[in-house]
């Protein structure tokens, strides 16, 4: 039997923001170290001529280890000090200023991720933190490093003159390196601990970067540096109210989106709960309005409730809740039609109907942790319904969200997840012939198909102490039989699935422990076995995680690995979750988080260089490239995206992207082109069009959707083997039934935004009439033909925009809090919950493994 095993662990992020998302975008430095791997550039870094009194540079490093000392970051300006890291041979951080320098008592851990951090204040002197902790706290003379126009190198060692001539390789760079910024201030102690408390971690509210790491991975990258990115992470903000509970624990105001006449049909409320016990005979009141015109609310067996004041009743989530475990909960209230939908972990119940028409909110005060009696502005509470426990991420939303924007919002959150399939693959060391690949914006472990025992994963994250979910001793795994059939095995229990496993595909599965059965899931369809004996919480502390192999041993640091159980294939978005997932999150999963779906992403076109006057903006979570009037060949972005290096074999593809026009009298106006005319993009007098090469026999060029001019437009083309279909604003229409004879088949095709591209990669040319000018977000290149559900989803909320909240939850956490009310961080707690495991990860077999017999 072929066994992939567990990989549990666990994740603390603790942030300022109540839920934002961030990619990790890092360099890499290859071995052996050269001359030619470098980043330098001029850059104008705070006012010409003037002096810093005081700056913070920190970054992120990982290193495997060295017999020279390397230099992977500097800023300074000729004959000036310096702002210089290195890192001594020994492992020691240094910092080098020309007129000063030092290195740290403590040393850099190998092969692991290291934030370090250099502050100056002119008061003070230079303090150097190793892991967010203070190791060199140094009185100095005055430095004199200026601003202005100066020079920044990554991963050499410039001279005087900064002459990328008179680099010398035994100084050069090799690993990684993460997040790296000057800041125009002394950063806190706190704010130092903050950087460093996670590789997510958020910058330092109020702190404005002089360099920023963003700025740097736009500049030209020599050698055989590469860019590489990692999944998006999750922080959020719990606020925690004392159990036992008393009506003195509370936060209680008056929200922005009420103070105005406020009178909706349709709305959304949601948030995370993690409730201490239930209240008897009474109920624990969530969430409150003045005159309990809503009310979140647990009853005293456990169901959530909605308490609607214009009905005089609860409406309820009939499955009961465990105290000690975070839920996610919504309630949807649709007066216009279907009527009340209460939703948990993403399983949304029957809704029921209600005669209300509309609700008034305006000027309505509410209450967390209590239920509302008393007047406006001087309520009333009562012990007996008051909340014990943690909230986390209440909004509430103007309008109705989909089911899977609700499963969406029930998967975002680190107070879920042990440990990710990110800080594996950030964190891990990897032995054998393990290969790492990106598919777009998925990172995969492939294992070669000769199976060996030198090939798996195997390490103990850093911090492990308490109740933490690993394999060692075989206590959780997961594997394919010899009969193709998906197997989960914990505490001695080993339980098979009953579907087939079919060969080369992708395959989503999750093996799911509680403390009465296991439940075993394989593309959506789950079955569950009764547990064979009485089960108790694991004590898995200080255990080691081993992916590829069996680690069937308890002895930490201790492998007896037997090749006819090593795994062959690979394997990519291994999560582990604190509790088990709902029918609704499992389908989720399935239906939308299939493997290299995504060709090319919108992360990694932002990640390109832009030529000419392209322009990136931010608001909110979206990301803004803008072509300015006028119209110039000489703006574009023009790479080789990584999945389509090498020959290339695809069948249906779809291009999906938000655009907003700007010239209504160009008669062609592309922005987007595959090389060689396989597909290009276009609008022209203010109609969407497919120009491709594809389907000769009837033009190049069709469509001919109506757009609209200077708004923001969501655009699709569908290119499936026996149909090609235009999509405006979710409102698709096939435009061609004529079955492609051929698949898509291409050798290095380059991309380029913004331009029609005739020539090669290597000699592009352009043409004016054809130039973009306008506004393009989210676009991204599918490995398959999107479903009209799943282009409707995309063309929901334009850029900037998203669901329209009239009570968000950075809005609650910034109110005065009454009583003992707190957050995470305040508390210093770091999440430790009741042990649910959950292990989602999606596998392949890529090929049939004859003749071997397994078995454990």
């Amino acid at each position: 039997m072929i066994f992939l095993p567990v990989i549990l662990g666990l994740l603390i992020v603790q942030g300022r923001a109540a839920w934002t998302t961030r990619t990790l975008n890092y360099l890499e430095f290859p071995f052996p170290r050269s001359t030619s791997n470098y980043i330098a550039y001029s850059a104008t870094v705070g006012t010409d001529g003037a002096e810093f009194d005081s700056f913070s540079v920190c970054g992120w490093i990982r290193e495997e280890g060295h017999s020279v000392t390397m230099y992977p970051f500097t800023y300074g300006k000729t004959g000036a000090d310096l702002i210089q890291i290195s890192i001594y041979s020994d492992g020691h951080l240094g910092f080098i200023s020309r007129s000063y320098w030092f290195k740290t008592t403590g040393t850099l851990a190998v092969s692991d991720w290291n934030h370090v951090c250099v502050v100056y204040e002119k008061s003070k002197g230079v303090t150097a933190y190793l892991n967010g902790t203070v190791d060199v706290a140094d009185q100095l003379p005055t430095l004199t490093v200026e601003s202005g126009e100066g020079h920044i190198v990554i991963g050499q060692e410039p001279d005087d003159g900064f002459d990328p001539s008179n680099y010398d390789s035994s100084q050069a760079f090799s690993g990684n390196l993460y997040q790296f910024d000057i800041f125009d201030s002394a950063l806190s102690t706190t704010d130092v601990a903050l950087l460093a408390s996670s590789l997510c971690a958020q910058l330092p509210s109020g702190s404005d970067r002089l360099v920023k790491w963003e700025d740097i991975l736009q500049e030209t990258i020599y050698g055989s540096v590469v860019t590489s990115q990692h999944q998006y992470c999750e922080v959020d903000t719990a606020l925690s109210f004392p159990s036992p509970s008393t009506g003195d624990n509370y936060i209680y105001f008056l929200p922005e989106g009420f103070k105005s006449s406020t009178s909706v049909d349709q709305m959304t409320m949601c948030t995370w709960m993690r409730g201490v016990s239930w209240q008897s005979p009474s109920s624990d009141y969530i969430f409150a309005t003045y005159a309990d015109t809503l009310c979140f609310s647990i009853d005293n067996s456990g169901r959530f409730g909605l308490w609607m004041g214009w009905i005089d009743n609860t409406e309820y989530y009939e499955v009961p809740l465990t105290p000690g475990t975070w839920y996610h909960l919504c309630s949807i209230l649709d007066l216009t039609s279907s009527g009340i939908t209460l939703c948990v972990n993403g399983d949304c119940g029957t809704p029921s109907s209600t005669t209300k028409s509309s609700l008034d909110l305006s000027n309505l005060w509410v209450v967390f942790a209590q239920e509302h009696d008393g007047g406006t502005g001087s309520p009333s509470f009562e012990t007996s319904q008051s909340f014990g426990g943690s909230i986390a991420n209440f909004n509430w939303f103007n309008g109705v969200l989909t089911n899977n924007q609700i499963v969406q919002l029930s998967l975002n959150t680190t107070r879920k997840v042990k440990e990710a399939w990110r800080d594996i693959t950030l964190s891990a060391a990897i032995t054998g012939d393990i290969t790492v690949n990106m598919c777009s914006d998925e990172t995969i472990l492939s294992f070669p198909s000769v199976p060996s025992t030198e090939n798996y994963i195997y390490y103990q994250p850093t911090g492990f102490t308490g109740w933490f979910a690993t394999i060692s001793g075989g206590k959780m795994m997961l594997g394919i039989t010899s009969d193709n059939n998906f197997v989960f095995s914990t505490e001695g229990q080993q339980n098979t699935h009953s579907a087939s496993i079919p060969l080369g595909t992708w395959l989503h599965v999750c093996g799911m422990r509680d403390p009465t059965e296991n439940t075993l899931c394989v593309d959506g369809t789950c079955e569950t076995h009764t547990s064979t004996t009485t089960r108790t919480d694991l004590d898995l502390s200080n255990d080691w995680l081993s992916i590829g192999q069996v680690d069937s041993d308890d002895s930490a640091q201790t492998v007896q690995y037997l090749a006819e159980q090593a795994w062959i294939g690979e394997v990519t978005q291994m999560d582990l979750y604190f509790y088990t997932l709902s029918t609704g999150q499992v389908n989720y999963m399935t239906s939308t988080r299939t493997p290299c779906k995504v060709l090319v992403s919108w992360d990694e076109i932002l990640q390109q260089p832009r030529t000419g006057d392209v322009l990136l903006s931010e608001c909110g979570d979206s990301k803004v490239l803008e072509w300015p009037l006028p119209s110039s060949t000489t703006n574009y972005i023009h790479f080789l995206p990584v999945s389509l290096k090498g020959t290339v074999t695809i069948g249906d593809i779809t291009l999906c992207s938000w655009v907003l026009y700007q010239q209504s009298d160009a008669t062609k106006s592309f922005f987007m082109a595959l090389e060689g005319d396989i597909v290009s993009l276009q609008i022209a007098d203010n109609k969407f069009n497919i120009y491709t090469e594809l389907l000769e026999d009837v033009g190049y060029q069709y469509g001919n959707v109506e757009v609209l001019y200077d708004q923001w437009n969501h655009v699709c083309a569908i290119l499936a083997t026996d149909s090609h279909s235009t999509c405006v604003n979710g409102e698709c229409v096939v435009i061609s039934t004529i079955t492609r004879t051929r698949n898509l088949e291409w050798t290095d095709k380059s991309v380029v935004m913004g331009q029609e591209m005739d020539g090669s990669f290597s000699s592009p040319s352009f043409e004016l009439v054809q130039s973009w000018t306008g506004k393009i977000s989210d676009f991204n290149i599918y490995h398959y033909a999107l479903s009209e559900e799943e282009i409707s989803e995309l063309a929901r909320y334009p850029p900037c925009e998203g669901p329209a909240t009239f009570l968000s939850w950075e809005e609650v956490l910034i109110q005065d809090r009454y009583g003992t009310v707190l957050t995470d961080e305040e508390l210093g707690i770091e999440e430790v919950d009741q042990y649910n495991a959950l292990q989602s990860t999606r596998i392949v077999i890529q090929r049939v493994l004859k003749g071997l017999i397994f078995t454990k």
